[in-house]
């Protein structure tokens, strides 16, 4: 078996590890468990998050401007 034969058997291992997982956490009812984990998570990151959309909205806006500003440069241009 070469090196492509080993990775493919890997693949499939891996794949059959990761249903296997998600079905064992599911019968277990941690799923849910984990669901509200995370939902937390992204509650207490909630500030961050905000800032992080303001910034690209500014970051949209230059852009725009940016852009606006080349096409100008090109149309005195030509």
């Amino acid at each position: 078996m070469g090196f492509f034969g080993m990775l493919f058997w890997f693949a499939v291992l891996w794949l059959a590890f990761k249903i296997f997982r998600s079905w064992s956490c599911g019968s277990r009812g941690n799923w849910g468990d984990r669901h509200l984990d995370q939902r937390e998570n992204v509650e207490d990151q909630r500030p961050y998050i905000e800032s992080l959309e303001s910034r690209i909205a500014e970051l949209e806006e230059r852009l725009d401007f940016t852009e606006r500003l080349v096409a100008g440069r090109r149309e005195s241009v030509a």
